[in-house]
């Protein structure tokens, strides 16, 4: 009866989610890796935080033999596709073009040239980033259990509340509770219907989170007090994210947060 021990696991971590990422996350092995694995008895087996590859202990020649290959490393290639069609929304990822892809091996994250890895079809459907993980002379012994962990970034956003309404008359503040970020009023704005809006936007940009972490409150000013008229406002949500230039004509992002009384 074969054993299956673990060759090795990819970990996934993102500080947007509040629980594990590798959910919205599909991991397919190009043809060439399936190949591998298939004359090596290799499993991929896919787990709550990632994915996992075991090998049996009664079939470890052929994988010896593709390890020790000069010409030829042993690489084992994944393409990675999102089923959140807002994950690069917040997540903060370089600019790709057509040609190019981000590519992370088992030793550093690149970006790299597309075409060696994707079909066809891939040009319809574009993925996410390619794995690769490496077998070689300097990564120690070859049927030793590994862990790698595939990092994302968050998106930060300078967050812009509109306040709509009765707001539009009255004198207003938002407030963080936690002191960590200051609003600043800025130009009223018209929005679509010929609507007038206040506008408050952050002083840095901040982490989008899928829990609210913020606690920002909106309050009224008079000569005497401040009044809380929205205890706890929304949040920035993914889905709001939109681009521009800043006057150092470099790319940010901005959600923009619309408020009605």
């Amino acid at each position: 009866m074969s054993a299956y021990k673990l060759l090795f696991r990819i970990l996934v971590k993102h500080e947007y989610y509040s629980g594990s990422p590798a959910g919205d996350l599909e991991f397919l092995p190009t043809h060439a890796c399936e190949k591998i694995m298939n004359n090596s008895g290799l499993i991929l087996k896919k787990e709550a935080e990632g994915i996992s590859m075991f090998f049996d202990e009664t079939r470890t020649e052929a994988l010896t033999l593709y390890a020790a290959d000069p010409f030829d490393p042993l690489l084992l290639n994944f393409k990675v596709y999102s089923k959140n069609p807002l994950f690069e929304n917040f997540t903060g990822l370089p600019s790709f073009t057509q040609k190019n892809i981000l590519f992370f091996n088992s030793e550093k994250a690149l970006l790299e040239p597309i075409l060696p890895f994707l079909t066809r079809s891939d040009k319809v459907i574009r993925p996410l980033c390619v794995i690769s993980i490496h077998f070689g002379a300097e990564s120690g012994s070859l049927f030793n259990s590994r862990s790698y962990y595939l990092k994302f970034p968050v998106r930060k956003t300078f967050w812009k509340y509109y306040l709509l309404g009765k707001y539009t008359k009255e004198t207003l503040s938002i407030v963080d509770l936690d002191n960590k970020i200051i609003f600043t009023q800025k130009d009223n704005a018209l929005i679509p219907g010929n609507r007038k809006a206040l506008v408050f936007e952050s002083d840095k940009p901040i982490p989008l989170t899928q829990m609210p972490l913020c606690r920002f409150q909106l309050k009224k000013q008079t000569a005497t007090i401040s009044r809380i008229l929205v205890k706890r406002l929304p949040v920035a949500s993914p889905n709001q994210t939109n681009k521009r230039m800043n006057k150092e004509n470099k790319k940010e992002y901005v959600s923009e947060i619309f408020i009605n009384p």
